[in-house]
């Protein structure tokens, strides 16, 4: 058997049968009075005695209790009292502590809204679950580093991704997906050992859970990716007369080494000329030529896509496609499978442009599309032609290897600029250039 003590100067008493009082002297002048037993009715008893006898008579409510100072231990009255809850006590009181909110070496991080949740590692993936209202922090310290940092969201977190510098300054942070979809910083330079702080939030506030990893990157982009941007601005304008040029600049990586060719200023193509690059972008913006494949410039750019050259077209009637019928297009939906093409979208998902604008209306996915194909974007509801492709990618066998092809049949500078981020992103890694 064992028997429970309370050890104090007063000796060694038994716990069972013995409550416990403590009378507290608060600064205000009141005082309170504490009292601890083994057993509910223990308490109750020794309670009771007190309330019942102290008015009365404060002397003999405490004649058979052993007393010193402001503490006192009497009977309970209650023989072979079961303990059912247990009094441990001694050595030196803990000091009260703030809760720690300080990363490891580095900043307090209250100011960031964010509950510590405790560091990943380069190379790592970690499984999480926001509650309603909160966001979680996590350190990163094992810089220098170049990394990627991904967190994919469940079902129902709308998350948004951010990296602190160790003094809590914003370094970047990415909100570009939906429920569901997957946050990413690419590229992101830790320059040291020192500690850094990545946040996860929920925009809706709602919580769910997540999955964040943090990865060893090749870079936003790798140095010396060479690619020729033809802006091909010498057709007849659909509307205003534009190109996406100024847009798709702004999206391609830094340390890309980038070629701007206007065909209204720098005039036709130089057969050869493209065959070193990486990626050609031809951008034809709301400008339609007519002459299509007897185009000189398409007749420089096919050469180079037979020799196994990347290309992704853009505007409302690309030259491929010459004079082609054109129908007025508003909204866009999400389609296919391809999970880097949709990344950060779900299917279904309606995107609307920033006007109407007259495009070609083709019916790239007919019966007698290839397998190598894959739709990525319809003519949304709104849309004449609902339904029909307009945006599309083929990956071809040829001699030197394997070709791809990016076809998006509106001007990208019509996409809202969330989704231009989004796919200019999902483009590249598409292609192979930047580290998904």
């Amino acid at each position: 058997e064992v028997i429970r003590l309370v050890e104090s100067d007063l000796g060694k008493v038994q716990m069972s049968g013995t409550a416990l009082l403590l009378l507290d002297e608060q600064e205000n002048g009141r005082r309170a009075l504490i009292v601890l037993a083994a057993s509910n009715q223990g308490l109750e008893n020794t309670v009771n005695r007190l309330l019942e006898l102290i008015p009365l008579n404060a002397s003999y409510a405490l004649a058979d209790c052993l007393l010193q100072d402001e503490l006192a231990l009497c009977p309970t009255n209650i023989p072979d009292e079961e303990v059912e809850a247990e009094l441990k006590s001694g050595g030196t009181p803990a000091e009260e502590t703030e809760e720690e909110t300080e990363t490891d070496g580095g900043a307090d991080i209250s100011d960031l809204n964010a509950t510590l949740q405790g560091s990943i590692s380069l190379g790592e993936t970690v499984e999480a679950v926001l509650a309603p209202e909160e966001s979680h922090a996590w350190t990163f310290s094992d810089g220098p580093a170049l990394i990627d940092i991904t967190v994919e969201g469940g079902d129902d977190l709308d998350a948004i991704l951010e990296i602190y510098d160790p003094d809590n300054q914003l370094l970047t942070s990415s909100d570009s997906s939906f429920s569901g979809g997957v946050e990413q910083l690419l590229g992101v330079d830790i320059p040291d050992d020192q500690t850094y702080t990545i946040v996860v939030r929920d925009f809706f506030n709602d919580g769910g859970d997540y999955t964040l990893t943090v990865s060893e990157s090749t870079g936003v982009g790798e140095a010396g990716t060479q690619v020729f941007v033809f802006v091909d601005d010498d057709g007849v304008p659909l509307s205003s007369g534009f190109t996406s040029v100024d847009e798709i600049l702004g999206l391609l990586p830094e340390n890309f080494d980038v070629t701007v060719w206007t065909a209204s200023v720098d005039g036709p193509l130089q057969e050869g000329m493209l065959l070193d690059y990486d990626l050609v972008i031809w951008d034809s913006g709301d400008y339609q030529n007519a002459e299509g494949f007897f185009d000189e410039d398409t007749a420089v750019i096919l050469s180079y896509l037979d020799a196994g050259g990347d290309i992704f077209i853009t505007g409302s009637a690309p030259t491929l496609f010459g004079d082609a019928d054109l129908a007025p297009i508003s909204d866009l939906e999400v389609a296919g499978e391809d999970p880097v093409l949709i990344s950060g979208l779900n299917v279904g998902d309606i995107i609307q442009l920033d006007q109407t604008y007259d495009a070609i209306l083709t019916d790239l996915l007919g019966e007698d599309t290839e397998e190598n194909s894959t739709g990525f974007f319809l003519r949304g509801p709104a849309s004449e032609g609902s339904g029909n492709v307009a945006g599309i990618s083929f990956i071809e066998q040829v001699p030197s290897g394997e070709q791809r092809s990016i076809i998006l049949m509106v001007p990208f500078a019509a996409l809202p600029a969330d989704i231009q981020t989004i796919m200019m992103n999902n483009f590249l890694t598409w292609f192979g250039l930047i580290s998904g």
